[in-house]
């Protein structure tokens, strides 16, 4: 289920809260209503831009909206779980232009604090909210209207051969879909020959995650290791008199801090199957 927002603030045409996605945001447009109907504006590059700021992180987060996809949705409409893996990852900025669905993002960056948590969150054409979706996370959404239209911008062309995806009723996903409350049942839900035929989530692919986030620290740490030896060696060289001792300096501070850290590598959670 969604979490409560924990910020808020208030741009010229939108208003932008977090959510309990790390980098995932829920942007509010202002709808101006009159007697001749509604107008609201969806999409504004340089706000955008701007209420992105301080959210993305290096690699993962791009803004360069290059294509626009748009779905048309019978109510029980269930399209995901989805995502593109590196290099072709997306992000997406996605929207009801008309009906409502719930709306699902399921963080599978290993480097993310939100790693291997959710947020559901409904979205429809009265709010007309937009949710900002970091590249690396599955989506998904359930359409519960008839005639839903569904669209969204992406910051990468599709790729078949980079595409992935898990079921949307896997047990390790957990996902609670609330289908009861929206008056839908298992058997009611409508998925392509695709989605239907994706496979589960495993714990082995889980752990192989972690690995790679410890296998990725420890290549930087011996990176940012190797400088500071060459950078050590280099100031030793130039203050070392004719008849040099023995170096028997302290470690640096920079030093210090990569043993502390080194120590520090992501912990493996206790992941079950129901």
């Amino acid at each position: 289920m969604a979490v409560p927002f924990e910020q808020s603030k208030q741009f010229k045409q939108f208003k932008r809260e977090t959510t309990g996605i790390t980098g995932c945001l829920l942007f509010t447009p202002k709808v101006y209503s009159d007697k001749r109907g509604s107008f609201v504006v969806t999409h504004n590059k340089y706000e955008v831009t701007d209420m992105l700021r301080g959210f993305a992180q290096k690699g993962e987060v791009s803004i360069n909206l290059v294509q626009d996809n748009q779905s048309t949705n019978k109510k029980g409409v269930l399209r995901g779980m989805h995502m593109q893996a590196i290099p072709y990852e997306q992000s997406k900025l996605v929207r009801v232009a008309k009906g409502k669905v719930l709306d699902v993002v399921f963080d599978m960056r290993p480097h993310s604090r939100t790693f291997l948590h959710y947020i559901a969150v409904e979205l429809d054409d009265k709010k007309c909210q937009m949710l900002w979706i970091p590249a690396g996370c599955l989506h998904g959404f359930l359409a519960l209207e008839e005639d839903t239209i569904f669209c969204y911008k992406v910051t990468g062309e599709y790729k078949p051969e980079a595409e992935r995806g898990f079921r949307w009723d896997d047990p390790l996903l957990g996902i609670n879909w609330n289908l009861a409350a929206f008056g839908l049942a298992p058997e009611s839900i409508i998925l392509s020959d695709k989605d239907a035929n994706l496979p589960t989530l495993t714990v082995g692919e889980i752990r192989s995650l972690f690995e790679k986030k410890k296998e990725k620290f420890i290549s930087k740490y011996e990176a940012k290791k190797h400088q500071l030896d060459l950078s050590k060696a280099n100031k030793t060289e130039d203050s070392k008199p004719n008849d040099s001792k023995p170096n028997d300096s302290k470690p640096t501070n920079d030093e210090e801090k990569i043993r502390d850290n080194a120590g520090k590598l992501p912990v493996q959670p206790e992941v079950r199957v129901p």
